[in-house]
C-alpha cells in the first residue's frame, strides 16, 4: 500500500461523505479550494510557474504541485523500499500494548477517586464536578490540540511525547491536595491525552486496508477496554497495599515504558518512513475545513448520535467506583470499589469482541443498524433497572444484581459506540481522519460535560443516585433511535 501525505485531497472529508441520494454541501471541492488558496498565496509572493513538475516524476500531464509536495514525493519514493521489521501479529500486539498502556495511565484517577474523595472529604456532587472538569479538558484538547500534532508531526512522535507528558501529570496527581488541584491535573491529563486516539486512527488507516478497517477499530475498542480493565483491577489491587499517591507514581512509570516502546517500534504506515507528518493548514484553510465539516449534515448526525452514547459511557467510567462505594459502603471498600467497577469495562469488551464479530459479518446496512439500536435499547433498560436496585435492601445479593445490570448496560453500549464512529472518521475524513476524529470527539465531550453538570444537582439532591440512573435510562432511549439512523448512513454503500 502506497501511503500519501495526510493533506486535504480528493479523498478527504468529502468525496466519501455523500451518497447518490443524499448529497452533502460541495465537500468534494475542498481539495480544489484549498489548493487554490495555496496557489494564490504563492503567486502573491511572486512565485513563477517554473516549479511545475510531472505528476508521476516521469512524464505525462504537467501539474503544479504545492511547495512541500515535491520534496515529500522524492522522500516517499526513496523510503518506500523499507519493509516493516515486525510481523503482522507483533504489529497488532504493539498496537494493543501502546493503546492499553495509554488508557491505563490516563484514567488512573478513576479507580483512585473513592480513595481521593475519602482523604479530601469530597461529596458525591464534588466528584461529579471533578469528572465534568475532566471531560471539559477532553473537549478543549480535542479542539485546540487533539489531531493537529498527529497531522503535523506524525502519529509515532505524537504518541511518544504525549506519553511522556502523561507520566509527568501522573506525578503531579500524586501531589494533589485539594479539589482545585485535583481538577487542574485531571483537566490537563485529559487535554494532553486527546492526541492518542487520533494517532491510533492514523495507525488503523496505515495498517488496515479499507475493506478491513472495521476490524482495526474493533481491535482499538477492545484494546481500550483491556487498558481500562488493567487500570481498575491492578490499580485497585495495589490500593490494598499502597496509598493512592504511590499508585499514581506507578502509573507514571507505566507511561514512560509505553513512550519508549512506541518510539522504538511504531510506524505510521506499512510502507514509507516511520514518521509521515501531514501539511500545516493556514488559517484560511482551517476555516475552510471547519466550515465544510460543520455544514455537513452527515457530520452533525455523527455528533448527535455519538454524543448520546458517549454520555452513557463517560458517566459510568468516571463515576462507577464512587457510586459502588457510596451506595453500599458496608459491602464495598475503597479498593473493592475500584476493582468491581471493572465490570463495566468487561461488558464493553464482551460487546466489542462478540458483537463486533457478528456485526462485521452482517452484509446489510439495515441489519447493522438494527443490531446497534437493539443493543443500545438493552443498555437503556439496564439503567432503568439499576435505578430500581436503589430501592432494594443493601445486601450482598443486591450488590451482585447491580454488577450484573452494569455489565448488561456496558454490553449494550460498546458495539454501538466504538465501531460506527471509527469507521465514520476514516470514511468521512480520508487522509485527514485524525482531525475529523478529534473534532468529533471534542463535540461529544462537550455534550458529556454538560450532562455531568446537570447530573451533579440530581445526585446531590433528593433524587440521589436513583435519579441519576433514571436520567441515564432516558438518554439511552434517545441514543437507540439516533444510532439506528447513524449506522444506516455510515454503511449506506452496503446492500439494504
Amino acid at each position: 500500500m502506497t501511503t500519501s501525505r495526510r493533506r486535504l485531497n480528493a479523498f478527504s472529508p468529502l468525496t466519501m461523505a455523500s451518497s447518490d441520494d443524499d448529497k452533502q454541501p460541495a465537500v468534494a471541492d475542498l481539495d480544489a479550494d484549498t489548493q487554490k488558496l495555496r496557489r494564490d498565496d504563492r503567486q502573491s509572493q511572486g512565485d513563477s510557474d517554473s516549479g511545475d513538475v510531472n505528476n508521476d516524476g516521469r512524464g505525462g500531464d504537467r501539474t503544479r504541485l504545492l511547495p512541500g509536495e515535491q520534496t515529500h514525493r522524492r522522500v516517499e519514493h526513496r523510503d518506500d523500499i523499507k519493509s516493516d521489521p515486525l510481523p503482522p501479529f507483533a504489529r497488532q500486539a504493539l498496537f494493543f500494548f501502546t493503546y492499553a498502556g495509554y488508557y491505563a495511565v490516563s484514567t488512573v484517577s478513576g479507580p483512585l477517586l473513592p480513595s481521593i474523595a475519602a482523604e479530601m472529604s469530597l461529596t458525591a456532587g464534588q466528584t461529579v464536578s471533578v469528572a465534568a472538569t475532566q471531560t471539559m479538558g477532553q473537549a478543549a484538547g480535542k479542539v485546540l490540540f487533539g489531531g493537529w500534532p498527529v497531522d503535523l508531526c506524525g502519529a509515532r512522535r505524537t504518541l511518544f511525547w504525549t506519553m511522556l507528558g502523561l507520566g509527568v501529570l501522573a506525578v503531579a496527581l500524586s501531589r494533589a491536595d485539594s479539589e482545585r488541584s485535583l481538577s487542574a491535573v485531571a483537566f490537563l491529563t485529559e487535554f494532553l491525552a486527546t492526541s492518542v486516539y487520533p494517532a491510533h486512527v492514523v495507525f488503523v488507516r496505515g495498517w488496515w486496508p479499507a475493506s478491513r478497517q472495521a476490524d482495526g477499530f474493533r481491535l482499538l475498542g477492545l484494546t481500550s477496554r483491556a487498558g481500562d480493565l488493567l487500570c481498575k483491577v491492578v490499580w485497585g489491587q495495589l490500593l490494598v497495599f499502597l496509598a493512592w499517591r504511590q499508585v499514581s507514581l506507578a502509573a507514571a512509570t507505566l507511561a514512560l515504558l509505553t513512550a519508549f516502546v512506541a518510539f522504538r517500534y511504531h510506524r505510521d504506515a506499512s510502507q514509507g518512513p516511520a514518521d509521515q507528518p501531514g501539511a500545516a493548514l493556514s488559517l484560511r484553510e482551517l476555516w475552510l475545513v471547519l466550515h465544510r465539516m460543520f455544514s455537513s449534515g452527515y457530520f452533525l448526525l455523527a455528533i448527535v448520535s455519538t454524543s448520546s452514547l458517549y454520555v452513557l459511557k463517560q458517566t459510568c467510567e468516571r463515576l462507577l467506583p464512587v457510586y459502588l462505594h457510596d451506595s453500599d459502603p458496608e459491602h464495598v471498600s475503597l479498593s473493592a470499589a475500584a476493582q468491581l467497577s471493572a465490570v463495566w469495562s468487561a461488558g464493553l469488551a464482551t460487546s466489542i469482541l462478540v458483537g463486533g464479530h457478528y456485526f462485521g459479518r452482517l452484509k446489510s446496512a439495515t441489519a447493522k443498524a438494527n443490531l446497534a439500536a437493539a443493543t443500545t435499547a438493552v443498555s437503556a433498560l439496564a439503567f432503568f433497572l439499576l435505578a430500581l436496585c436503589e430501592t432494594l435492601p443493601k445486601t450482598q445479593a443486591t450488590l451482585v444484581l447491580k454488577l450484573a445490570v452494569i455489565f448488561t448496560a456496558a454490553a449494550g453500549v460498546g458495539l454501538s459506540y466504538y465501531i460506527p464512529s471509527g469507521v465514520f472518521a476514516v470514511r468521512f475524513g480520508g487522509t485527514n481522519a485524525g482531525v475529523v476524529s478529534a473534532y468529533l470527539d471534542a463535540a461529544t465531550a462537550v455534550v458529556a460535560a454538560l450532562f455531568l453538570a446537570v447530573l451533579r444537582p440530581v445526585v446531590d439532591g433528593s433524587g440521589g443516585w436513583q435519579g441519576g440512573w433514571l436520567l441515564m435510562g432516558a438518554s439511552g432511549c434517545l441514543a437507540s433511535a439516533l444510532i439506528w439512523v447513524f449506522v444506516r448512513r455510515v454503511f449506506h454503500d452496503e446492500p439494504s
